[in-house]
């Protein structure tokens, strides 16, 4: 927690309005849950939590799971929307633009 609560990622989510927490979105693939949905000025802004450290691969997939949730809220919305993966460990996190 102690990493978490000194994270500008942290701080931005704090700030932006909540739409959702643990929104489900029914998809082709059964049912997803998008972890938060904030709204950030005129952008929607999906967040997607992850325990443990990026790699490359591992970031490709997340990226392809967020943009198919900003794709549905877009269309559900009709709102821009951006999608952001929150990588996090136990001395370290990293937030990547998804």
């Amino acid at each position: 927690l102690a990493t978490v609560g000194k994270s500008k990622t942290f701080l931005r989510i704090a700030r932006a309005k909540t739409l959702g927490r643990e929104l489900p979105l029914l998809t082709p693939d059964g049912e997803r849950r998008i972890d938060r949905f904030l709204r950030e000025g005129e952008t929607d802004l999906v967040v997607d939590y992850k325990s443990g450290k990026p790699s490359e691969e591992r970031v490709g997939n997340d990226r392809e799971q967020v943009g198919q949730y900003c794709q549905a809220m877009s269309a559900i919305t009709g709102r821009p929307c951006a999608g952001l993966l929150w990588y996090i460990d136990v001395d370290v996190d990293r937030a990547i633009d998804a």
